[in-house]
């Protein structure tokens, strides 16, 4: 069995979607019999394992973004030439100076490095670097990387154009895992979580762009549906921002929340609405969908390779007009859509559990 690396900026205690894939696919690939080690930035409450797999935390040193970032980078040089027999694969989970590090290590140690590219098109990971050094960066990760990890059609395209060879690259979506759920008395769990006995709706991320938190709020006002609520759960930049918005315009049925627990929400909740302007594959949509959520979300790349419109959810482009059509139908429809929530479940259990997503990464790493 091969020993993989994942090497990634930060992990828990700090709550993402690489850092959510990296622990899914890390404990999946432990329980197949890999050995994998998580390789991070040393942060306050960082574990040394988690589901039984190993953390090791690089201490950091600098007070800028660009200090921070060359001290991890040569501490994690050091470890990885130190400990050179304990692996054979480094997989990174973004495009940026982490990706640079790995693959440099790859060549001089001759060890396979992988890297994973979340974003795709103009805001995506490739085209944040376009810069001088950010090119020459994409330049030699591109040269030097064993293979690579894409996550929907856009990204795949991005670096074809840029010289990869097809065989070296794998679409490979998020994978989340199947919690199997009984028949769940929605009214009496809203109760157990002083949640309104109304239905809902849930929009769980970050608060900030690409996310079209605000176009969402432009739209639930004008909707004004007194049998519904809406939550937005998650935490970030544009927070007070929204918050301010929702308070001056008092916005009514709304609240904003913070949970890293997200499966009462889940089950609680009747629509997922997911505005966003770019997406690599969102680990939110794909969680809500496995636990029947009726999704409705931005017909984006990476969003409409998993929702194929009115038949496991619906899909509306980023104007008010559109996603008001969408919400108000899914709204006045929503007792007769029990098939759409069926196969948006269906979806995620044919194509995007970690277990199935797993062995296409095994299979993937066999090969190269």
């Amino acid at each position: 069995m091969k020993k993989i690396i994942f090497y990634i900026n930060s992990f828990y205690p700090v709550f993402g979607g690489a850092q959510k894939q990296a622990r899914l696919l890390a404990k999946e690939l432990k329980n197949k019999g890999f050995d994998t080690t998580i390789l991070t930035r040393k942060i306050k409450g960082l574990k040394k394992t988690i589901d039984n797999i190993r953390i090791i935390g690089i201490k950091i040193y600098g007070s800028s973004r660009i200090t921070k970032a060359i001290s991890f980078s040569f501490f994690s040089i050091l470890f990885f030439i130190k400990n050179r027999k304990n692996f054979d694969i480094i997989q990174t989970f973004q495009m940026d100076s982490n990706s640079f590090t790995a693959v440099v290590v790859g060549k001089l140690l001759n060890k396979k490095a992988i890297v994973r590219i979340a974003g795709a098109g103009k805001l995506g990971e490739i085209s944040k670097h376009n810069t001088f050094f950010g090119k020459i960066m994409i330049k030699t990760v591109i040269n030097l990387a064993s293979g690579f990890i894409v996550l929907n059609k856009q990204s795949y395209l991005d670096i074809v154009k840029l010289g990869v060879k097809k065989e070296k690259i794998i679409l490979l979506g998020n994978g989340v895992e199947i919690i199997n759920t009984p028949n769940i008395d929605k009214n009496m769990l809203k109760k157990q979580m002083n949640l309104p006995n109304k239905k809902i709706c849930l929009f769980s991320g970050r608060f900030a762009e690409p996310k079209k938190l605000f176009l969402l709020i432009e739209v639930w006002e004008k909707i004004n549906n007194d049998d519904f609520f809406l939550i937005l759960c998650g935490d970030g930049p544009l927070k007070e921002k929204l918050e301010r918005k929702i308070t001056s315009n008092n916005v009514k049925n709304v609240e904003i929340t913070f949970k890293n627990d997200l499966k009462n929400l889940y089950l609680a909740s009747d629509i997922f609405i997911l505005p966003t302007e770019s997406e690599g594959m969102p680990n939110s949509l794909l969680e809500a969908m496995s636990f029947k959520c009726i999704p409705l979300a931005s017909n984006v790349s990476g969003v409409n390779e998993i929702i194929t419109d009115s038949h496991n959810g619906f899909l509306f482009d980023n104007t008010e007009e559109s996603l008001q059509e969408k919400l108000e139908y899914v709204m006045k429809e929503l007792d007769k859509l029990k098939p759409i929530s069926e196969n948006a479940y269906k979806t995620i259990l044919e194509k995007f559990s970690i277990e199935k997503i797993s062995k296409k990464y095994i299979k993937f790493i066999n090969s190269l």
